[in-house]
């Protein structure tokens, strides 16, 4: 019809190692106005064992299964991409996914590579890109992820709840440009037999400076990460097989404090 249109296709794999597998993807557009689309889309993909999950042998910790399947997502989104302005463009996307067979090595130990796992996630992501004017644009976005482990109901460990980006871009002068960057990240959660205390939300901001064009194919740019010099740590692994308390990593992985870096380009 005139203000409709499908997409679909159909990926075929094999593998020596599991033998085949076949994932589908299909997507229905609607150009319900001039000002509005909006899309229904469903995937299928998959992750192929890795050749430790087949064949790791002679470990005392970890040992590979040679009969193992692929993980498996299905993924359905509606999306909703409404541009009020010509220099305004909004997106909102709302998400489901189911994740089956994933790939966990099992106790006891040595712990076998089974496929074992199994995840269900819903969530939202909000998108914003505005020409303020000319010379200044705005792009944003926002998103939030509900995600269980259906074997325990217990919520994805190390996945952030919500996450949030904001990048102005002004170029104040001709061939002078200024980018900042906000990162958000909050509510991860340990996994259900970690002792240790929820890993701690941060916000991270960077700037760079760049000016184009100094001689015929030059350009420079200088910028510094992590202005406010947050203690930025992402999670470390928890081994609930190790001993009463388990084993980790103390204090996570600790990420890189403030920092400034230049750089110098040319083009031809």
């Amino acid at each position: 019809a005139r203000s409709w249109e499908m997409t679909a296709g159909v990926r075929y794999d094999k593998y020596t190692d599991f033998g085949s597998t076949i994932n589908p993807r299909a997507a229905l557009v609607w150009e319900a106005r001039y000002d509005l689309t909006t899309k229904l889309l469903y995937g299928q993909a998959f992750r192929a064992p890795s050749f430790a999950d087949l064949y790791n042998k002679n470990n005392a910790m970890a040992e590979g299964t040679e009969n193992l399947k692929p993980e498996e997502i299905k993924t359905y989104e509606l999306v909703f991409d409404y541009q009020p302005h010509a220099n305004l463009r909004t997106i909102a996307n709302l998400f489901f996914y189911k994740a089956d067979k994933l790939i966990e090595f099992r106790p006891p130990v040595p712990q076998k590579a089974a496929n074992y796992g199994k995840q269900e996630a819903r969530g939202i992501e909000l998108e914003m890109d505005w020409e303020i004017t000319d010379s200044l644009r705005l792009r944003s976005n926002f998103a939030y992820l509900h995600a269980i482990n259906k074997k325990t109901d217990a919520k994805v460990h190390d996945a952030p709840q919500k996450q949030f980006y904001l990048n102005p871009h002004w170029q104040f002068l001709p061939d002078w440009h200024l980018d900042g960057a906000l990162f958000w990240i909050a509510d991860r959660h340990r996994e259900p037999d970690d002792p240790r205390a929820e890993i701690e939300d941060y916000t991270q901001v960077n700037f760079n400076l760049r000016k184009k064009n100094i001689f015929k194919h030059w350009e420079a740019a200088v910028g510094i990460r992590n202005l406010f010099n947050h203690n930025i740590r992402e999670s470390s692994p928890y081994d609930a097989t190790a001993g009463t308390l388990g084993a980790f990593i103390p204090n996570d992985y600790p990420m890189e404090g403030r920092s400034i870096w230049g750089e110098v380009r040319c083009k031809y």
